[in-house]
């Protein structure tokens, strides 16, 4: 398949990835879901980007790429995230809002629930012992350890 520039990217998305590549920051994530896929099947618009820390990106990195965004984001009227216990906590917010404006229950239980409910079938579906590659089992296993510990509070089960 050839990838290709989706057609619709939001201003938004489109001001915080030209800003990532022009610091050179890009480097530090990897896009992913119904965004990543736009750039193989260009088949709705998407406000959303999903994307994923790549494992070797330290705590600075992260700052880095984070201070990125919330610059750029300015240019569009006031941000105001601070850290990243503030970015994850900001995510849960939106969720709730999204929620509401869907109709459904905002409860932030409900929402971890969902949240372990689809790591489990994840771990069910692949298993880590099963990821033959040693780079994509590490990879694999940082990601769930990063919901758990940074989305749900679950260090224990980390």
């Amino acid at each position: 398949m050839n990838i290709k520039r989706p057609q619709n990217i939001p201003p938004y998305a489109e001001a915080c990835l030209q800003a990532l590549g022009t610091t050179g920051l890009g480097h530090h994530i990897s896009l992913g879901g119904a965004f990543a896929l736009l750039h193989y099947i260009d088949y709705r618009t998407t406000h959303d980007i999903d994307a994923w820390w790549q494992p070797e990106a330290t705590a600075r990195d992260k700052e880095a790429v984070i201070s990125t965004i919330v610059t750029t984001l300015e240019s569009f009227g006031t941000v105001h995230i601070r850290n990243w216990q503030e970015v994850t906590r900001t995510c849960w917010q939106l969720w709730q809002q999204r929620q509401q404006l869907r109709r459904f229950d905002d409860d932030l239980t409900q929402a971890k629930f969902a949240v372990r409910v689809r790591l489990l079938r994840i771990e069910q579906r692949r298993p880590l012992h099963e990821i033959q590659e040693l780079p994509a089992r590490a990879a694999a296993e940082q990601l769930r350890n990063w919901y758990k510990s940074e989305f749900l509070d679950d260090t224990n089960d980390a």
